[in-house]
């Protein structure tokens, strides 16, 4: 239970706070998830308690995260708290029903698919906070390992780094079947590749990057009007 609590109060820990390239840890939160999903699924009732635990440690999250919109919206910034975390607990629900009927590498695999899908759903819903997506949170204040999201968006970041996560389980599990580090080398060089080839593809772009065109001055004004009584 601990291992699912800690990934899931880890997955929001980025967004408070504000040191440099920290949104990497996204890149191996969520290993001690799966890893807490793999034992769970050996027991007995175990949809209800990976359910429940991960809906209490999302909950959790959120309140450490964005806790602050109680400050402002009373009760029902509880409500969306609540809200906030019952839709991701239900697509690691999906997948760990899938993962039971298909086996670990399908499983994996619709672990990065569901979780994207889950993000991109979740963009389309009026009620929502964009800051606690996956591939927002990977980089928060260092926009220059995240390059590449001109050509695939903040989506892309987000299959990046399920993508990393379940590398790194899969690598981890294998370990732990055979006991022999030497049987996991395919595994441990596509991890480093999918953590590494992404921030020096996006480096390279940053540091080549040239401006073009005419070089002009703009300034920026604001009105000091109060919004919630002026306008």
């Amino acid at each position: 239970y601990l291992l699912i609590i800690i990934s899931c109060v880890g997955f929001c820990i980025p967004l408070n706070i504000d040191k440099a390239y920290v949104g990497l840890l996204l890149l191996f939160v969520f290993v001690p998830f799966l890893i807490g999903e793999d034992i769970l699924s050996k027991q007995k009732w175990h949809k209800l308690k990976l359910f429940s635990t991960t809906l209490v440690g999302l909950y959790l999250g959120n309140i450490i995260s964005i806790g602050w919109l109680g400050k402002l919206l009373s009760t029902w910034a509880y409500l969306f708290l609540i809200y906030n975390s019952l839709l991701p607990t239900l697509f690691l629900l999906l997948y760990h029903i899938i993962k039971k009927k298909l086996g670990i590498k399908y499983g994996l695999c619709s672990f990065v698919a569901l979780w994207v899908c889950y993000e991109f759903i979740y963009l389309q819903i009026p009620i929502n906070f964009p800051a606690i997506y996956a591939g927002f949170l990977v980089y928060t204040t260092n926009s220059n390992i995240i390059q590449w999201y001109e050509y695939t968006g903040v989506l892309g970041g987000t299959a990046w780094v399920m993508i990393c996560n379940a590398l790194l389980f899969y690598t981890f599990r294998k370990k732990h079947l055979t006991g022999n580090w030497k049987a996991c080398k395919t595994n441990i060089v596509l991890s480093c590749c999918a953590i590494v080839l992404p921030l020096l593809i996006s480096l390279a772009m940053y540091y080549s990057y040239e401006e073009k065109g005419e070089k002009m001055e703009c300034v920026l004004v604001q009105s000091n009007l109060d919004p919630y009584t002026e306008k």
